[in-house]
């Protein structure tokens, strides 16, 4: 827990976060600047409301008769740039904003703990107002984290078979194991900490084994071989997921089974596909009851 009795340590504190935040937001926008304009327009803008946060941190300052450091170091509480890539694509943009929310979500819980701990009244007020105003930075990320995901999926689902070329159940069991592979390994590295996902997760085990079984009956294909058509359906080399993008994942792989009962002119197909999209329906709805135990 952190505990800041007086304004003085909160401020220069609060200082140091918004340097380090107003420096990363301009590399972040360098980076994304060929990829994605928009992506590096919106850092552009948040590293200017973090310098106009530091110049708020500077005010506050001045009206609580704290003198603060002229040249702070940057805080270091933050995501390296180590692990980051210098050039972006959706998958490298991604990571970028995971980062970017990272950040915001540590000044806001930073900003928050001194307001719920302090004794000093003008502590409390200074923390909140600035708490506010990560929050809704992490707002914004996390809603432009959400479209770049929601974009690489859209490239993913359309690099699979077209659903009126799944012209054998063959097939369209190995495209169905492939997805389902791959939304196991999003419940699986969930980075929500604390989240029941048991239920989810034996959803999931419930679906894989019976494409197992009915491949294993209606294929040739070997099961260990078909494990690495899922690195070309998720976030390729991501290690963690969100619950948003957990949703996202189950969605799209609805509407891929979906299409396939619209256009399948196979009534085997039709009905495995069927079968398979009620289930994935549940998952979503195990999912979204998760999300709204976080809410409530």
């Amino acid at each position: 827990m952190i505990q800041f009795e007086h304004v003085k340590d909160l401020l220069e504190t609060a200082q140091k976060i918004e340097i380090g935040a107003a420096e990363r937001y301009r590399e972040y926008a360098e980076i994304a600047d060929t990829e994605n304009p928009e992506i590096a327009a919106l850092f552009n803008r948040l590293a200017e409301e973090e310098q106009k946060h530091e110049e708020c941190v500077i005010q506050l300052a001045d009206e609580a008769s704290v003198n603060l450091p002229d040249s702070p170091a940057p805080d270091q509480q933050t995501p390296s740039r180590e692990n980051e890539n210098t050039t972006a694509d959706n998958n490298s943009l991604y990571k970028i904003l995971a980062a970017a929310v990272e950040r915001e979500d540590l000044a806001f819980e930073i900003y928050s703990q001194i307001a719920a701990s302090s004794n000093n009244d003008d502590v409390c007020h200074y923390a909140e107002r600035l708490a506010k105003e990560e929050l809704g930075h992490a707002a914004l990320l996390r809603a432009m984290r959400r479209r770049v995901y929601h974009e690489h999926k859209a490239q993913t689902i359309s690099s699979l078979p077209a659903p009126d070329n799944l012209d054998t159940v063959e097939k369209f069991l190995i495209t169905a194991y492939a997805l389902e592979i791959s939304l196991s390994t999003c419940i699986e590295n969930i980075s929500d900490h604390g989240l029941d996902m048991s239920a989810s997760k034996e959803h999931s085990e419930l679906i894989i084994n019976q494409l197992v079984d009915d491949i294993s009956r209606s294929t040739d294909a070997n099961i260990h071989r078909l494990d690495n058509l899922s690195n070309q359906i998720s976030l390729s080399d991501s290690t963690t997921f969100t619950l948003d993008n957990l949703l996202a994942e189950c969605e799209s792989t609805y509407e891929y089974y979906d299409s396939i009962i619209l256009k399948t002119g196979n009534k085997e197909i039709m009905n495995k596909a069927v079968f398979f999209a009620s289930h994935t329906l549940t998952q979503l709805l195990l999912l979204q009851e998760i999300k709204n135990s976080i809410t409530d």
